[in-house]
């Protein structure tokens, strides 16, 4: 692989992503490109089903990353996904 590919391939990360929500020290997040997903979770009184985004590492990468746009702030927790409201 040439270092024009391997640069690519480095920059399509987690962290450059318009649909990651950094948590705690911007190692870990939450990837919001789709809704929360049920995972089973097991309680005192049973099973539980909440729901949540996949938690991934900063340095994770998928098939379906989008850059963040120049300019553009990172996901923000209000709900705003980076992006300002159509009016």
């Amino acid at each position: 692989m040439d270092n024009q590919n391997k640069e690519v391939k480095m920059s399509k990360k987690c962290s450059n992503c318009c649909y990651w929500e950094a948590s705690e020290g911007e190692k870990e997040g939450l990837c919001k490109k789709y809704a929360p997903h049920p995972s089973v979770a097991k309680s005192f009184g049973g099973d539980l089903f909440p729901c949540q985004w996949p938690k991934t590492s900063a340095e994770d990468w998928c098939g379906e990353f989008e850059p963040r746009e120049e300019g553009k702030e990172k996901v923000k927790k209000s709900g705003t996904w980076g992006r300002k409201a159509k009016k």
